[in-house]
């Protein structure tokens, strides 16, 4: 991806920076050797904020210039920030995080192997996306990925035998047209059975032909288990973040 810095116009091939980021919403980029420092003015649901929006991409050596530079220049506490997990201890001690998450992003450009229990997996619409929002509620009420909403989105689902909607997720169209994964969600009672496996599989297809050939997802680096099955369906892993916000 062509990106726009305070050394010129470079080409800096970052997965994150080349599927994730929309141009448009980029303030300013400052690069040092590997590492990038990405301004923003919006925050990750694209509303207007107050403070700046960073994301800090790179080795722990070639960040630390920007990230001085940054408390420095800014001068105000950011509104949010991804930073590489490995390089976080870089943010001033002053900075206080009043919600943290640290998270894994992936993506694949080749579809799943087939998986037992695909063809259990359905859309969901209307009154499933009820559904779908209850069960994100009671399995998964920290998801970022909500039905509704004015961007492009699709929600598939598996039911139990009596009808019931026991797994769910989404695939959404990000800005620079790529398919992101989210709110995948299995019930604890019908965990187990591969029936996250077989959505997941179902919704990386539906992303990979409706996104460029792309699909990408996020997952808390705590949850191994969806992280595993991630892997075994083909994505790769290309950063992990600590993402959150500060008192201010």
């Amino acid at each position: 991806m062509q990106i726009a810095s305070d050394s010129g116009t470079a080409e800096y091939d970052d997965p994150f920076i080349r599927w994730r980021l929309d141009p448009a919403a980029i303030e300013r980029v400052h690069r040092h050797g590997e590492a990038v420092l990405v301004e923003q003015r919006l925050d990750r649901h694209g509303d207007p904020v107050t403070g700046p929006t960073l994301l800090c991409i790179g080795p722990v050596d070639d960040l630390a210039p920007l990230v001085d530079d940054a408390v420095h220049r800014i001068g105000e506490v950011p509104h949010q920030i991804s930073i590489e997990h490995h390089a976080a201890h870089l943010l001033p001690t002053a900075w206080q995080w009043a919600q943290r998450r640290v998270w894994d992003w992936m993506w694949t450009t080749q579809p799943p192997a087939p998986v037992p229990g695909e063809d259990s997996v359905v859309p969901l619409a209307g009154a499933g996306l009820s559904e779908a929002d209850a069960v994100l509620d009671a399995a998964n009420p920290d998801s970022h990925g909500r039905p509704g909403g004015s961007d492009v989105q699709r929600w598939l689902g598996v039911r139990d035998t009596d009808g019931a909607l026991v797994a769910t997720g989404g695939m959404f169209v990000l800005p620079t047209g790529i398919s992101h994964l989210r709110g995948i969600t299995t019930l604890p009672a019908a965990r187990g059975r591969g029936i996250g496996t077989a959505l997941s599989a179902r919704l990386t297809r539906l992303g990979l032909g409706r996104g460029g050939g792309v699909c990408t997802l996020g997952a808390y680096t705590a949850n191994t288990r969806a992280i595993e099955i991630y892997r075994r369906l083909g994505f790769r892993h290309a950063h992990t973040f600590s993402s959150g916000t500060f008192a201010r």
